[in-house]
């Protein structure tokens, strides 16, 4: 298993600006073991450096994408996790 290190930190740090995710105490480390975590079960978006959590209802795994694209119309999509 490979993980883009980068792209995953930079993920993790839009999760930190959520007050749900700060009221949770958690670290960026404990944070990026839980994207990484959600990114080996499902796949698409949830699996992408571009995306962001989404701006509704706190989910670890609705998400929107930086660049606007819709997950069936993506051909942008870099994992973070690679098996």
């Amino acid at each position: 298993m490979k993980i883009d290190e980068k792209g995953l930190t930079k993920l993790a740090k839009r999760f930190l600006r959520r007050n749900e995710v700060q009221a949770m105490g958690l670290s960026l480390e404990d944070v990026k073991k839980v994207l990484i975590a959600h990114a080996q079960k499902y796949g698409g978006c949830v699996n992408c450096i571009y995306s962001k959590p989404y701006r509704g209802r706190f989910s670890w795994v609705c998400r929107s994408c930086i660049l606007g694209l819709s997950q069936s119309n993506c051909n942008m999509r870099k994992p973070i996790v690679k098996p």
